[in-house]
């Protein structure tokens, strides 16, 4: 995810990167640190939702974590 935003903001596009950089043309800071903030919640949902598939998918992986059931 972090890749194709930064592909857009230096490529130019109609996504994310793009509006990032032209509120950050316009000085529009709120804007900027706001879709900054979504970009990072969307990307936390994403990891959770595939870390949650994953788990239920491939259930014979053991789980590496100190706690792991």
């Amino acid at each position: 995810m972090a890749g194709a935003i930064t592909g857009e903001f230096l490529g130019g596009g109609k996504g994310f990167g793009e509006l990032i950089r032209v509120a950050a043309s316009q000085l529009d800071t709120p804007r900027v640190f706001s879709l900054i903030l979504y970009l990072s919640l969307l990307g936390l949902a994403m990891f959770g939702s595939v870390s949650l598939v994953q788990r239920k998918l491939v259930f014979w992986h053991k789980d590496t974590r100190a706690n792991g059931e």
